[in-house]
C-alpha cells in the first residue's frame, strides 16, 4: 500500500482497531510484522493519561513479561524517544549510546522473543504530548536505512493523527472507577487472587469480589482479563505502573 493510499484509507477509518489493522497491513510490506504503540506522556487533548501498549501485536507472553518486570521504565527505545524527533533503527542506538547493563537485558530479551531489525518512531504533538511506536521484524532480516525510517515515520504520524481523531470522538457512556477499584484492576493485571490482593491491600476476599462486581458492571465485562483490557483502552489504569 502506497502512502497515498494509506492516507486515504485511514481518514476513512471508524474505529481505532480499523484504523490498527490498516497500519499494521502497510508496515507489513517494508517486512515488519510486529509493532506497538503507546502514549509516553499524558495526552490531555484526548483524554487519555501515558499508556504501554495502546494498540499493538507483540507476542503476549512477552508483553506479560515487559509488564511484570516493570521493563517500561528501563527499556532504553522510549526513553530514546524523549531525545530525538527522528525515527531511528535500535542497532544504532545501541551503538551510539552507552547502555547500562539493565539496558542492554531489555534489548537482548527483546532479541530472543524475536522482536529484531527494530525501529522507533517518536510522535510529537501539542502541548508537548509524545507518542511512540515500536517496529519489529521475527527473522531479524529487514535492512533499516535513512530512507525507510523516513517512510516509516511518515505512516506513524498520519496512524497518530488519526487515532487521536477516533479516540477523541468516540460516542462512549464516561466510566468513572473509585481509587480502590483501579487499585484491584492493577492488580488483577498483575495475575494476583483475589485472597492475595486482599492481603496486599489489607482488605477481606470478600471485599475484594465486591469491588470485582463493581468494576464488572461498570465496564461491561464477565472476566478479569477482558476487564483490564477495556480499563487500558479507556485510559483509566497502567498496568505498567505497579511496582513490584
Amino acid at each position: 500500500m502506497d502512502f497515498e493510499s494509506f492516507v486515504s484509507k485511514a481518514n476513512a477509518c471508524e474505529t481505532p482497531e480499523e484504523l490498527y489493522r490498516l497500519f499494521t497491513d502497510a508496515v507489513m510490506r517494508f517486512g515488519f510484522d510486529k509493532s506497538i504503540y503507546s502514549f509516553l506522556t499524558h495526552h490531555h487533548s484526548v483524554g487519555y493519561d501515558a499508556g504501554h501498549g495502546l494498540a499493538h501485536n507483540y507476542p503476549e507472553d512477552w508483553q506479560k513479561y515487559y509488564i511484570e518486570k516493570n521493563y517500561i521504565h528501563i527499556d532504553p527505545v522510549p526513553k530514546n524517544a524523549f531525545k530525538t524527533i527522528r525515527a531511528f533503527s535500535w542497532e544504532r542506538m545501541t551503538k551510539s549510546t552507552v547502555l547500562s547493563s539493565d539496558e542492554l537485558r531489555v534489548m537482548n530479551e527483546a532479541d530472543e522473543a524475536q522482536l529484531r531489525s527494530g525501529v522507533g518512531i517518536p510522535l510529537y504533538g501539542i502541548n508537548n504530548e509524545i507518542a511512540g511506536f515500536g517496529l519489529a521484524n521475527t527473522d531479524g532480516k529487514v535492512q533499516v536505512t535513512d530512507d525507510l525510517l523516513n517512510l516509516l515515520q511518515a505512516y506513524a504520524h498520519q496512524f497518530h493523527i488519526n487515532y487521536l481523531k477516533l479516540i477523541k470522538k468516540e460516542d462512549r457512556e464516561v466510566i468513572r472507577l473509585t481509587e480502590r477499584e483501579k487499585e484491584v484492576l492493577l492488580w488483577f493485571a498483575e495475575g494476583k487472587s483475589l485472597g492475595e490482593i486482599g492481603t496486599i491491600l489489607g482488605i477481606s476476599d470478600e471485599t475484594v469480589r465486591s469491588y470485582r462486581k463493581s468494576i464488572y458492571e461498570k465496564l461491561g465485562a464477565n472476566q478479569r482479563t477482558l476487564a483490564v483490557l477495556k480499563a487500558i483502552h479507556y485510559g483509566l489504569v497502567h498496568p505498567y505502573r505497579i511496582e513490584i
